[in-house]
């Protein structure tokens, strides 16, 4: 497996995500959130929503806060079906 170094320009076009650190703060704020907002909470709904937000925390900004909101939504929606 070989690594290449970022260029200025790649640098400056991934700046703003918040990477593990916001992966975990995503991942569990949605966890909790669809866990105590949803009165019929399940576990795949559940996971899709921690997934979700962790996507979205890593990335940042407003792409992140994106989808974070409709990973929650679709977190509702697949707990829908169970």
């Amino acid at each position: 497996m070989a690594f290449a170094v970022l260029s200025e320009d790649e640098v400056a076009a991934v700046s703003g995500g918040f990477g593990i650190p916001g992966a975990v703060l995503g991942g569990v704020g949605s966890g909790i959130g669809y866990w105590y907002d949803n009165p019929s909470a399940n576990l795949p709904g559940l996971v899709t929503s921690i997934g979700t937000g962790a996507l979205g925390g890593a990335l940042g900004g407003v792409a992140g806060w994106g989808i974070g909101l409709s990973g929650g939504l679709y977190g509702n929606e697949v707990g829908s079906w169970y």
